[in-house]
């Protein structure tokens, strides 16, 4: 009877280095091809960085990081169906300001600019306080030529963290441009002196 329980016990060990084995060779794996997918979209090689993402989501059950990487990839290669799929999939899982920021892109990419203002209000609904929603919202006014209420976005994202970045700031500019009238190009201000002295 000793010798059976000694048995299962070294078996039980036996079994447990096993599965630990199994574990870490299944997380150095996926460092690997994450590591890989990361150097593919820095060199901007998007097709490496989407064959990595097929792998890992092959090999793991961590689905939704997985599927943003590889959306996030398809999005830079100018795939914007594809982007827009696994972006729907990985929000099926778990929804954040993150995703729904991505997939507002994609759908502004595409020209579908209310579906993107649903998604960035989704965004602010979950991080109230990120800058970057209120700044892609802004980017989704002016998209729909609403600039008073970009304007509004922005500011809001200034306030929030988005005063250093070279996007927001190239946004404010472009759209008080569309928010300052043009003159018209005869204007000169003392013509109007004179014109109201003639009547």
């Amino acid at each position: 009877m000793n010798t059976l329980a000694t048995i299962t016990f070294y078996g039980a060990m036996l079994l447990l280095l096993g599965l630990l084995a199994v574990a870490i060779v299944k997380r150095v794996w996926l460092y690997r091809l994450e590591r890989g997918y990361r150097l593919a979209m820095r060199v901007k090689e998007y097709d490496r960085a989407v064959s990595f993402m097929n792998q890992a989501l092959d090999f793991s059950s961590a689905t939704s990081l997985y599927l943003q990487n590889r959306a996030r990839a398809h999005y830079e290669a100018g795939d914007y169906a594809r982007a827009g799929v696994d972006y729907n999939r990985c929000l099926a899982i778990y929804q954040n300001a993150s995703l729904y920021l991505e997939r507002a892109m994609v759908w502004l990419a595409q020209g579908l600019t209310s579906e993107a203002l649903v998604d960035a209000n989704h965004a602010i609904a979950c991080s109230r306080f990120w800058w970057r929603c209120y700044f892609v919202r802004a980017r989704v006014y002016f998209a729909l030529n609403h600039y008073a209420v970009a304007l509004d976005d922005l500011e809001q994202a200034i306030e929030y963290g988005a005063a250093h970045h070279p996007e927001a700031r190239s946004l404010a500019t472009e759209i008080r441009k569309r928010l300052t009238p043009a003159a018209p190009p005869d204007f000169n201000p003392s013509n109007i002196n004179n014109r109201k002295s003639n009547i």
